[in-house]
Order: C-alpha cells, then structure tokens, then sequence
C-alpha cells in the first residue's frame, strides 16, 4: 500500500507532467491528431504554478490564509510567473492588483463556470480532512479568490472529494459514482453520475459524446472518467488519451494525472522526465515540503 507521502508526491508530479505535456498540445490540433508515441513537453502552465502557490501558503502560514494565498497569486502575476491564464483568474488578478480584497476578487455569472479553482485545489486534499466540519467552507473561500460560482465551487469540492476517497483507501473505478453522491445537485454531479455507469472504457468515446472543454461539468468529470482507468493503463498513456481528445488539454490532463499519481504515487521514470523543466527544482522541493508537513499534520 502506498504511504501517504509517495501519495501526495504522485499526486504532484503526475498533475505537473499532464500540464506540461498538454500545454505542448493546447492550440496544436494537428499534433493532437496524430499524437502516437509519448507525448512531448513543454513547460508548466498556471495549472501547475498556482498549486505551487497554493502549497508555498499552506506552508509558510500553517494554516489556510485565503488573504495570504490572493497576495501570493498576485506576486507570481507581477512577477510575471503565471502562463496560461483563464479569463476568470485573470479578471480576478487585474481586480486584486486594483486593491478589491480577496473575497470580493472572484467572478460571478454563469459564464465563470470554468475549471481554473479546480486545477489549483488538489493541496487541500491532503491537508483538509473530511471529516473536518469547517472544511467545505474553507473550499468555498479558496475557491473565490478567482471563482465566484456555485459550479465552480462545486468542481473543486469534486476533486477534494476524490483525493479523501482514494487516499481513505477507496478505488478508482468507484470514485466517480461515490464523489457524485456527496456532491449537491449540479451539472457536474450530473455528469458524474451519467460517467460513473457508461458502458465504454474508451477515452476519446467519452470526450466525444460529453465533451472536454474547460466548462467544470465537462472538464472535471472527464478528467476524473479518465484517471479512474490508472490500473489499466500507464499513467502517461493515459494522460496521451486525454490530450488526444482535445479541448482543454494542459487542464485535463493535470487534473487527470493529480488523480492517478494519488493512486500509484511517484515514480522513477516520472522523476526523470520531468527533469527535463526548468522548473522541477522548485516543483520536487515544493512537493516534498507539502508531503513531509500533511504526513505531520494528519499524525498530530
């Protein structure tokens, strides 16, 4: 069985080695078609550097500090250190560097229903518990730094509520289904629902028929359809399927490789590629960091 620390490693080294690979394939519809052997890299993109952010707070505060993480986005964005940027986060950055105080940053409107809270969300679930009572609104303030949106909300909450059911012990094939039940009535728990009893174990079959775009009740739920397939197949095949599928590849496949690696944990072959970014120093020190003070955490 796999510790919880090998876990959380996983977890952030899958989710960095989907980001990069899908950001090589984001606007490239022609590489995505004719994508056969392993899929190349590029560099992380925001998916990956506000879930570093997000664990530099976790771990320089001690505590979750909505106000602490805001002002930490927005050093990386001065700093010029986030790629990729989504129109709601980036609204909420430009509302923060105006002076709006964080919990006023987020967009609202159904139009804000997009994957960018969910992508950075994953540090939570390691150090929340489930059975904390305040932990749901500690999600909500988190996610409205950027996110002011119930399906939003509720997409990130999803990816919390998968990470507590596999790190619990629970497995990957019925993660779908048992996240779905502890989700409100939403288009994302919808679409859990309907992917958690599809008679297909094919990737592209399901971006086809459900999509997946960078809409939450597309990109989570896939996202989630795909990583449950991790005793199946290699991670990195999987995450290739995901990217082959277009949409909102860096995303999907970060959000896919979270949810994996959290199965399998972290691996040599892993290591090795993403020794490739620039980037991995600060990604294998930060990840680390995070793991040693959640394995803390969970023992006091």
């Amino acid at each position: 069985m796999k510790s919880l620390e090998d876990r959380i490693r996983g977890c952030f080294l899958a989710g960095a080695f989907g980001d990069a690979c899908g950001t090589a394939y984001e606007s490239d519809l022609a590489g995505v078609k004719v994508l056969t052997g392993s899929p190349r890299m590029t560099c992380i993109s925001d998916d990956t550097q506000l879930t570093l952010a997000t664990c530099e707070s976790l771990l320089d505060r001690g505590v979750v500090d909505p106000a602490d993480l805001a002002s930490r986005f927005l050093c990386w964005y001065q700093q010029g250190r986030l790629t990729g940027l989504g129109a709601s986060t980036l609204k909420a950055l430009r509302d923060l560097q105006v002076g709006a105080p964080w919990y006023l940053a987020g967009s609202r409107g159904e139009r804000t229903a997009g994957n960018g809270a969910a992508m950075r969300i994953a540090p939570f679930g390691f150090w929340l518990q489930s059975d904390d009572p305040t932990a749901l609104m500690t999600l909500r303030d988190v996610c409205s730094i950027t996110h002011r949106n119930d399906e939003a909300f509720v997409g990130a909450w999803a990816i919390v509520e998968a990470i507590w059911h596999l790190i619990d012990g629970g497995s990957p094939e019925e993660m779908l289904a048992t996240v779905a039940q502890r989700l409100p009535d939403t288009r994302v728990r919808e679409r859990l629902e309907a992917l958690s009893s599809i008679q297909t174990d094919e990737i592209h079959e399901v971006a086809v028929r459900y999509g997946s775009s960078g809409y939450v009740a597309d990109s989570i739920p896939f996202a989630m359809f795909a990583a449950a397939k991790v005793r199946q197949k290699e991670i990195e095949e999987i995450i290739k399927d995901v990217i082959r599928a277009g949409g909102d590849t860096d995303t999907n496949a970060s959000l896919c490789g979270q949810l994996a690696g959290t199965v399998v944990g972290s691996s040599d072959r892993m290591v090795s590629k993403l020794k490739q970014l620039c980037e991995f120093p600060l990604i294998d020190r930060t990840i680390e960091s995070l793991a040693k003070a959640c394995v803390a955490r969970r023992a006091a």
